[in-house]
C-alpha cells in the first residue's frame, strides 16, 4: 500500500467518522429536544388541570353552601395576613400581575424574594371532596392537630376545630355530624423551584399544615416546574342569567361575587435552554401580552374554561 493510497483512506475514514458522529449529535439533540417538548406539555396539561380544579371547588364547604355561618376561630402562625386562613367567608381572592412588594405586602407568607413579578396570585377557601366523618362513620382518620369543618345536620350547626376535639359522641353512628378537611391555599408562581439560583420557575403554593405544634401557612410547596406565568379572566353575570356578559382580569372584591366562570392562561417553558433556538415570539394571556427575551426556551399557552358552582353568583340567585 502506497503512502498516497493510506492518506486517501485516512481521509475517507475521518470523513465517515465525522459524518457518523454529526449524526449521532443531530440525532441525540433532537431526541432532547423532543423530550423537552413533551414534559413542557405534561408539566403544563397537569398544572392548568389543578388551578382549574381547586378554582372549581372554591367556596366548598361540604353540605354547608358557601363559608357563612361558620363559627369557631383556629390560631395559625405565620399566617398570610390576619386571620386569613379562617376568613371562610371569602371563597376566592385574586391578586392581578402583582410586584414582588405587592404579594409581600397584601400575602405576608409570601417572601419577595421567591415571587415572579407579573403573575397573577389566586386565594382559595375550601374543604376537600369528601368527609373524614359522615353521620358518625369515620371513613378516614382525623389527625389532632389538622384544622377540620365540623357540621351538624348538614349544616345547622358548621365550626371549625381541631381534629382533637372531635368527641366520642361524634364519632358514635348516626350521630348526624360529618367532618371535612378544611384547606384553604394561596397559588403563585415561584421564581425557582428548588434552589434560588436554579431559575426555574414553579407553579408553588401555600396551604394550611401543621408546623410542630400549631397551624402555619407560610410553607411552600411547589407543584409543577416550568410553569413561567399564571393569568386569570372572570366571566361576570351582570344580569343574573348564570351566564358572564363579559370578562374581567381585574374585578373589584364586589364584582367578582358575580363571577360565575374563569378563563385560566398557563404559560409553560422548558426546563432546559437549547443555544441552536432562538425564542423571541409573542405569547397572548387574555389581555397580557408576553414576549420572550430571545432566548433558547420553548415555549406554549395553555388555557381551559372553568364554572364557579360555589361563588355567590349561583348560590343567592
Amino acid at each position: 500500500m502506497s503512502l498516497l493510497e493510506l492518506l486517501v483512506a485516512m481521509s475517507i475514514g475521518a470523513s465517515l467518522s465525522f459524518g457518523m458522529v454529526n449524526l449521532f449529535l443531530q440525532n441525540k439533540t433532537g431526541f432532547v429536544q423532543d423530550e423537552e417538548i413533551s414534559r413542557l406539555q405534561e408539566n403544563g396539561r397537569w398544572a392548568l388541570r389543578y388551578v382549574a380544579r381547586e378554582l372549581s371547588m372554591a367556596g366548598f364547604y361540604g353540605a354547608l353552601p358557601g363559608g357563612g355561618g361558620i363559627t369557631g376561630s383556629l390560631r395559625v402562625a405565620g399566617d398570610c395576613a390576619a386571620g386569613w386562613a379562617m376568613n371562610t367567608g371569602t371563597a376566592l381572592e385574586h391578586l392581578n400581575n402583582a410586584t414582588a412588594a405587592e404579594a409581600a405586602a397584601v400575602y405576608g407568607c409570601i417572601r419577595r424574594a421567591e415571587f415572579r413579578e407579573g403573575t397573577d396570585i389566586i386565594g382559595v377557601r375550601r374543604t376537600l371532596d369528601l368527609p373524614h366523618l359522615s353521620n358518625g362513620t369515620l371513613a378516614s382518620a382525623l389527625a389532632s392537630k389538622t384544622a377540620y369543618l365540623r357540621l351538624r345536620q348538614h349544616g345547622a350547626e358548621a365550626s371549625l376545630l381541631l381534629g382533637g376535639a372531635i368527641g366520642k359522641a361524634d364519632r358514635a353512628a348516626d350521630s348526624g355530624v360529618e367532618v371535612w378537611q378544611y384547606q384553604p391555599q394561596l397559588l403563585y408562581i415561584r421564581d425557582y423551584s428548588v434552589t434560588r439560583t436554579d431559575g426555574i420557575p414553579a407553579l408553588c403554593r401555600k396551604r394550611l399544615t401543621t408546623f410542630a405544634v400549631s397551624l402555619a401557612m407560610n410553607h411552600s410547596e411547589c407543584l409543577v416546574e416550568g410553569i413561567e406565568n399564571l393569568q386569570l379572566e372572570f366571566g361576570i353575570d351582570s344580569n343574573g342569567d348564570y351566564t358572564p356578559e363579559y370578562y374581567l382580569s381585574t374585578p373589584s372584591a364586589d364584582t367578582l361575587e358575580m363571577a360565575v366562570t374563569v378563563r385560566i392562561y398557563l404559560l409553560s417553558r422548558t426546563l432546559k435552554e437549547f443555544k441552536a433556538y432562538l425564542n423571541d415570539k409573542s405569547y397572548s394571556l387574555g389581555d397580557k401580552v408576553i414576549t420572550a427575551p430571545n432566548d433558547g426556551y420553548y415555549r406554549r399557552v395553555l388555557q381551559t374554561t372553568v364554572p364557579l358552582y360555589n361563588s355567590a353568583a349561583f348560590r343567592f340567585r
